[in-house]
């Protein structure tokens, strides 16, 4: 199965993960309790949002964001990084630069 035959709907999101470093730039070996609690990716596709409600979809496809890494499911079939999340789930949406700076924070 191709990632692209898959259309979340609703208020879903596809998200490619970025992958969570064992360490720190400066050495510091990060557990894996602290590594859930915030994870960044890139919005692979997005649902249409809630029709007929005041819900429309805040993400597109492209978007760098910043949401909770426990929240949503693998996908099935696509590989461990692609994780479905609700909209709600996302915290915010950020650039390259802020990316790099949280990771190494």
């Amino acid at each position: 199965m191709d990632v692209s035959d898959f259309q979340p709907i609703q208020n879903y999101v596809l998200i490619d993960q970025d992958e969570d470093p064992d360490q720190t730039d400066e050495g510091l070996y990060v557990p894996g309790e602290a590594k859930n609690t915030c994870v960044t990716g890139t919005v692979l596709s997005a649902g249409p949002g809630y029709k007929g409600r005041s819900r429309d979809m805040q993400l597109e496809e492209g978007d760098r964001v910043l949401f909770h890494g426990g929240s949503g499911r693998d996908f099935p079939g696509a590989g461990e990084t692609l994780r479905m999340v609700r909209q709600t789930n996302v915290f915010a949406t950020i650039d390259d630069v802020a990316v790099g700076a949280y990771q190494t924070a």
